[in-house]
This record gives structure tokens, C-alpha cells and sequence, in this order.
């Protein structure tokens, strides 16, 4: 059976390991039936939602951080050769 992850898959389109219910949804991509109760799941559940959206919310934070200081050290490497 193919798994993929609902949100994180198909915007980043970066395999990762997902716990289901921990850290995302995992559905059969060939069941448009499984797809529809993981989305059901999502949409009855407040915390689940709640809990979800905040671990991406420290992903995409603690990503954008390292961006940051990638983009700093570059800079600071670039300066160097002037």
C-alpha cells in the first residue's frame, strides 16, 4: 500500500518520516475513500487540528531560523572576499 502525507507532502513535496496523528496524516493514495476519512478525522477534531498546525508552526519557525543564519554566514563569507 503507497502512503503519502496529506499537507506536508503535497506542498513541500519532501519525503519525510510521519507519525500519524503525531505530526501528520497518513493516507492511501489510491483510496480517494481513505483521503476523505483522514480530511472527516481533521475537520471533527479540534485538538487535532490545534495540535497539528502548532508542530508544523515550530517546523516552519525553527526552518525559517536556520534560513536566517545560512543567509547571515553567507553574507559574512561573501564580505570577507571584497
Amino acid at each position: 500500500m503507497a502512503i503519502a502525507m496529506i499537507f506536508r507532502y503535497l506542498f513541500k513535496r519532501v519525503p519525510e518520516i510521519i507519525d500519524h496523528l503525531e505530526n501528520g496524516l497518513l493516507f492511501n493514495v489510491f483510496s480517494p475513500q481513505h483521503f476523505s476519512k483522514q480530511i472527516q478525522l481533521l475537520n471533527l477534531s479540534k485538538e487535532l487540528k490545534e495540535k497539528l498546525a502548532f508542530k508544523e508552526q515550530q517546523k516552519a519557525l525553527q526552518c525559517f531560523e536556520k534560513e536566517k543564519q545560512f543567509l547571515a554566514f553567507k553574507e559574512k563569507l561573501l564580505n570577507l572576499e571584497d
